[in-house]
């Protein structure tokens, strides 16, 4: 997906933010903090944050920048992986913690300096090292590894 205006890539970021608001029952409140970051309120005042990255494609990229550890007061939030399709969604929950601790790993055994696009596998899909753009891909193996629950996000308390 690739467009001068960034039209394109706004509106499906606002379906796939939608698609995780519809996800969140229990919240008393949910806003977003940054662009591609949601936070939401339980009813006892506790805070959720969750990273949210859409995708109409066969993979999603992950800015490098937001896999880097830091120093936060708080604990880790979550990663909601979306999947927009003509006939409905995929939608996938992981733990912040162990989606950063995956991208360590990709960049780690893919070429750093290389163009993920450029390295493809017999499907067709990029290969795990960090582009000129500084995105790393992840695919459905990637991503379904760190699934969890939606329950363990728990927002009635």
């Amino acid at each position: 997906m690739s467009t001068d205006s960034g039209q394109v890539d706004d509106r499906l970021y606002a379906r796939g933010r939608d698609v995780v608001l519809s996800y969140l029952t229990g919240a008393a409140g949910a806003w977003e903090l940054d662009d591609d970051v949601l936070e939401t309120l339980t009813p006892s005042g506790g805070h959720r944050r969750i990273r949210v990255c859409v995708t109409d494609g066969p993979w999603w990229e992950v800015p490098w920048s937001d896999a880097r550890p830091r120093h936060r007061r708080g604990p880790d939030g979550w990663w909601a992986f979306v999947r927009l399709r003509d006939d409905g969604h995929e939608i996938y929950l992981a733990a912040e913690s162990e989606v950063r601790e995956r991208l360590y790993v990709l960049e780690a055994d893919g070429d750093s300096g290389g163009d993920a696009g450029a390295d493809r596998d017999e499907d067709g899909a990029p290969g795990p090292a960090v582009d000129e753009g500084g995105r790393i891909v992840l695919t459905d193996d990637d991503v379904r590894a760190l699934a969890h629950r939606w329950g363990e996000l728990d927002l009635t308390q």
